[in-house]
């Protein structure tokens, strides 16, 4: 955007209208955008400007998926009987939806769910992916952070030196969602989310427990 409004302002406008954008030449927001398409097709930056919007599109995707795959592995765990709903709930959502977008997103596996109680990260750890082998039996008090993460690329991350920031190696985009869940005798309730869990759980047949 800056590029654009330091080419308008040398004169690139002038070719198409007359008279350079501004607040106080009478242009109106309609005369805007069409100087801003004017720009992209002189000064070749159309196919700039669909990366950009293809970037934007992977972002949003990215970022669906894995809130799909929160929600998806929070109603596992109403439902199911151990942890392993949770990988089971993100590695079907992840293949479904590489199927729609024609990408497959990555699951971080070095960074997983935990239990939460009388300190922020407890046993057991909750993974985002399947292993062999049996997890955990899910159990009346359990509290449980759920928090899916997935990438555009590869899954490998480095830590930078202040011991606290994380990237992806490939530079690519990553995603995070998460929430945490009571487990009950009677059902469960995602502590972190203002309703309980309705809204998210709704569509996957599932009702919270209202703890108020």
């Amino acid at each position: 955007m800056v590029y654009l409004l330091r080419a308008a302002k040398r004169g690139l406008l002038r070719q198409r209208f007359g008279r350079a954008s501004g607040p106080h030449n009478g242009l109106c927001a309609g005369d805007l955008v069409d100087a801003l398409q004017f720009l992209l097709r002189e000064v070749g930056v159309v196919d700039r400007g669909q990366v950009v919007e293809d970037l934007l599109r992977e972002r949003r995707e990215l970022d669906a998926v894995t809130r799909e795959s929160l929600w998806a592995a929070l109603a596992g765990l109403a439902t199911g009987k151990r942890i392993s709903a949770v990988g089971k709930a993100v590695e079907t959502v992840v293949a479904e939806n590489a199927l729609i977008n024609g990408w497959e997103a990555g699951i971080v596996e070095e960074f997983v769910g935990h239990g939460i109680g009388t300190k922020m990260h407890m046993p057991p750890d909750v993974l985002n992916y399947n292993v062999r082998g049996i997890q955990a039996r899910l159990k009346p008090g359990m509290v449980l952070a759920v928090e899916p993460m997935l990438t555009r690329g590869d899954i490998a991350s480095q830590t930078d030196d202040d011991e606290w920031t994380v990237r992806t190696v490939d530079g690519r985009d990553a995603a995070h969602w998460e929430h945490s869940i009571a487990i009950m005798a009677d059902g469960v309730s995602v502590l972190t989310a203002r309703d309980g869990g309705v809204a998210g759980l709704s569509p996957y047949g599932v009702t919270p427990i209202s703890l108020d």
